[in-house]
């Protein structure tokens, strides 16, 4: 062998649609549907039925799904444009809030912290008595050992119970501090209040 480069991917030639016979039809439908209210415009199963009652389509509903699917995305009016949330693996979302819990027959309120991941969609709460640096160490400690590792990154909502926010900058406190260095936090992150970021 001359060549002991990996041969380069092949992929199947993609196969044309069954619907794209129909291509104008539709496409008249769902240009027709941008002036109608939105519970009257077509789903993808409208399209179907009527594609079957009216053309006599052949194909499956899943192509017609497809299609439509694909036709909306590149008809995308700049007013219905969406900035997608991509969360990459191993960041944790931090902060508190509040739940009503009856303890020795009293109601009382109780500070919960809440530990979600994005990008699993999975979530941790953390009943505490208070909202300081030592019970925000105490309950990222029992989310730790619950799932059985460290998130690379904390984004915490609001700096409270691990720094002091003066203005745009945040510095934590001697406890959180220790506490990042113990697990090897790689990076601690604060929302920005005003902005939302």
């Amino acid at each position: 062998m001359e060549d002991f480069s990996p041969k380069p991917e092949t992929r199947p030639a993609q196969s044309r649609s069954r619907v794209e016979p129909y291509a104008r039809v539709v496409d008249s439908w769902l240009r027709a549907d941008r002036s109608m209210p939105r519970k009257q415009r077509h789903t993808a199963r409208r399209v179907f039925d009527r594609l079957v009652a009216e053309q006599g389509f052949a194909g499956s509903y899943s192509s017609v799904q497809r299609w439509v699917k694909h036709w909306r995305q590149e008809h995308r009016a700049e007013s219905e444009g969406f900035m997608e949330l991509a969360w990459a693996p191993g960041i944790g979302q931090v902060d508190f809030g509040l739940a009503k819990a009856v303890i020795a027959g009293v109601e009382r309120d109780v500070h919960v912290l809440v530990v979600s991941f994005p990008f699993s969609n999975m979530r941790f709460c953390v009943a505490l008595p208070g909202e300081n640096a030592e019970c925000v160490c105490s309950g990222l400690i029992t989310v730790f050992e619950r799932i059985g590792r460290v998130p690379r990154i904390l984004v915490f909502d609001n700096a409270t119970g691990v720094g002091h926010r003066f203005g745009r900058e945040v510095t934590m406190t001697g406890v959180f501090n220790a506490f990042q260095a113990h697990y090897r936090i790689g990076e601690v992150r604060f929302r920005e209040p005003v902005l939302g970021s």
